[in-house]
């Protein structure tokens, strides 16, 4: 890279710093659009390196000459299909439908489905990033609306260099996922309940864990000591989109559990987790020890929060193998603030984490565009 875009690149970075709380969706359009940059270069150079998984299932082939293909290996490929045939067999139900449906329709102006399934991760993680940093500004200690924008930065910076984040600019659900619960969250702290059961309805058909964040926001109701009936009530409006789907599964599989059967297919539900504990990597433990100590962590502050952390653990309890546990925790929206507002006075620590972040995010990069899956 020559001196002249390297000018160019660290005078984009600085103008950024300086505008975080002047223009907080620019901010959050900019510096995903580093990140989309890096995704992009790292997998570019690993699919042209590399040697590639010849044995991963993948119908996007069928776009065999676009180039950014490898952006949708392992899942995408699943949503790619739905988007194009919708669900021809039970297995395809484990995937929420709201992603793939949006696919469709883009893809009637886009021609390549891929193309199209990137556009919506990238838009949707614009939006994520901007409804992070309002969440970091509303819960994390110290901070204020006028806070140093560098503060702000790192926050946003640590979001998008978790690990298994490089899901995020893929073909996967997650970064639509990410924008409707974190928005929900944000507007359910600001009580704006209608809104937010709306939102959290959608993701009820867009994630699995959508019920998740249905919980959060009748835990954060509660706290705000709003009346039982209006609860309820706000509890039928969240649950809108999971019942929809259901009674979709009813009618074309007879089961409008049908999503938690396919399961099975894909390996969950099978065994109880004791008999896969051997399969549990370090990250699994270093996971749910945060996890842990999340729920700790806030017990005195925010209630809600803890027991939001604490329902990712049953993601493996349930399941029966961590499989994928490490992506599902990138909505653990309050471990992220913990480990955030814990290093945000150690600068040496803070700048440990975010190297061992940032290798393990390139690592994982490379190891998806090649198809690998990470777990």
């Amino acid at each position: 890279m020559s001196n002249k875009y390297r000018e160019k690149i660290a005078q984009s970075w600085s103008a950024m710093k300086h505008s975080v709380n002047n223009n907080l969706l620019l901010f959050s359009i900019v510096l995903v659009g580093f990140a989309v940059i890096g995704n992009l270069y790292i997998s570019h150079a690993a699919v042209h390196t590399l040697t590639l998984n010849t044995e991963i299932p993948s119908h996007h082939y069928l776009e065999p000459n676009f180039p950014l293909k490898y952006a949708a290996n392992w899942d995408g490929s699943d949503y790619i299909h739905i988007a194009n045939d919708g669900y021809t067999t039970g297995f395809y139900t484990g995937f929420f439908p709201v992603y793939p449906l949006l696919i469709k329709l883009v893809n009637y102006l886009i021609p390549s489905a891929i193309m199209s399934g990137l556009i919506i991760s990238w838009l949707c993680l614009v939006g994520a990033v901007f409804y992070y940093i309002k969440l970091v500004l509303e819960f994390c200690k110290n901070l204020k609306k006028n806070t140093k924008n560098s503060e702000l930065l790192k926050a946003a910076v640590f979001f998008l260099l978790y690990p298994p984040g490089v899901y995020f600019l893929s073909v996967y659900t997650e970064s639509l996922f990410a924008l409707l619960s974190l928005a929900a969250v944000y507007y359910a702290h600001k009580k704006k309940y209608t809104l937010s059961a709306v939102l959290i309805s959608i993701a009820c058909a867009t994630h699995v864990t959508g019920v998740f964040v249905l919980a959060l926001l009748l835990l954060m109701m509660l706290e705000d000591k709003i009346k039982l009936s209006r609860i309820i009530s706000y509890a039928v409006l969240g649950s809108l989109g999971l019942l929809g789907y259901m009674a979709y599964l009813w009618k074309y599989f007879n089961n409008p559990l049908q999503f938690l059967a396919a399961q099975k297919q894909h390996h969950w539900l099978e065994k109880g987790l004791w008999s896969n504990l051997s399969l549990m990597s370090v990250l699994d433990v270093v996971l749910i020890t945060l996890l842990i100590t999340s729920a700790i962590y806030w017990w005195k502050r925010r209630k809600s929060f803890s027991v939001y952390s604490l329902a990712f653990l049953s993601i493996p309890l349930l399941g029966g193998q961590f499989g994928g546990f490490p992506r599902y925790t990138m909505l653990a929206f309050p471990m992220t603030l913990m480990i955030y507002e814990y290093l945000q006075n150690k600068e040496t620590l803070q700048l440990l984490v975010s190297i061992m972040f940032g290798a393990l995010w390139a690592l994982i990069a490379i190891l998806f565009s090649v198809g690998y899956v990470f777990n």
